[in-house]
């Protein structure tokens, strides 16, 4: 349930975008949007994992610069990093900041994005 925790959390948070989605295919949403993608695991314990999350913010090329996506990254760090936030049965999830990616221009999407990395460790 990590994935519907980060986006309510990112949906009534997030200043710069309010629109995140799935990162499987094209879609309708006006830019800028964000996308939610849950990566690898890594088994760290015999009783944990880490789950790696990305979150890439795409904004409009034709009426943004990449200072926008600075500045939504800036407002991704101040409300999610090293966070505690609940998923709908109301467990605890932490979501650790790990790194921000380069600066990349998504020509599938028409849209300029930065990646955010987050990691968040899991009980088995």
């Amino acid at each position: 349930m990590i994935r519907d925790a980060l986006y309510k959390h990112l949906s009534e948070n997030c200043d710069a975008i309010s629109t995140w989605t799935h990162p499987v295919g094209k879609t309708n949403a006006t830019k800028p949007y964000g996308v939610i993608k849950l990566s690898n695991t890594s088994r760290v314990t015999a009783a944990a994992d880490i789950v790696f999350i990305e979150l890439w913010p795409y904004f409009d090329k034709s009426d943004s610069s990449f200072v926008d996506v600075d500045e939504c990254i800036s407002n991704l760090y101040q409300i999610i990093a090293n966070k505690v936030i609940f998923d709908r049965y109301g467990n605890r999830i932490l979501i650790e900041w790990d790194n921000v990616g380069p600066d990349f221009f998504d020509e599938d999407r028409d849209a300029l994005t930065r990646p955010v990395y987050l990691r968040t460790p899991k009980i088995r």
